[in-house]
């Protein structure tokens, strides 16, 4: 594919695909600089294994257990932000989610306290909630699989390495302030 034409479907908010989660279709675009900055802000939160997890797979699976509480959250908020695109995430849209909770209510009729249902109304965040669903829900190979296609197929991060490496070097090489016949002050 073209670099035009990649350009043109990002432009036109063209689906690189579509997931179901929670019986609600999401059309996931292709992402862009913002939501690569997202995701990558979020990654960032990911704790790093110690040395003496990194010698052996047994440590690293230990390491792993111990921490998987820290990594899921952050890992499935990764995914809620690929799914979702910066543009909806930076939004904070807020979609109602019905909760039912348990409740004890008092009923003149039996004349003793009685168990039944409540159905309560939130509005949360729709990354927040997407998230939260994908966490529960997806298994860990199918988010790897899902978080490593979007990145290797669509992400573009050899383009986006050279982008940010070309304009990094051409900073350090510019001169940024004239210097001249300058002394010091005072002498």
């Amino acid at each position: 594919m073209k670099i035009e034409q990649k350009t043109a479907d990002t432009l036109l908010d063209t689906p690189i695909g579509a997931i179901e989660v929670d019986g609600t279709a999401y059309e996931i675009p292709r992402p862009t600089l913002a939501t690569l900055a997202l995701a990558s802000a979020v990654m960032a939160q990911l704790p790093t294994p110690d040395e003496d997890a990194q010698k052996s797979a047994l440590g690293i699976q230990q390491w792993m257990l111990a921490h998987a509480i820290d990594c899921a959250e952050p890992i499935a908020r990764v995914a809620a932000i690929f799914i979702l695109g910066a543009k909806r995430v930076q939004a904070q849209e807020k979609m109602p989610v019905a909760l039912e909770m348990p409740m004890r209510r008092w009923s003149w009729r039996k004349m003793r306290r009685v168990n039944g249902r409540k159905t309560q109304i939130l509005h949360v965040a729709e990354a927040d909630y997407l998230a939260s669903r994908l966490e529960e829900e997806m298994t860990a190979k199918d988010m790897a699989d899902f978080i490593g296609n979007i990145i290797t197929s669509y992400a573009d991060l050899s383009d986006f390495f050279l982008l940010t490496t070309s304009l990094s070097a051409q900073s350090l090489t510019r001169a940024t302030k004239e210097v001249g016949n300058q002394t010091a002050s005072g002498h």
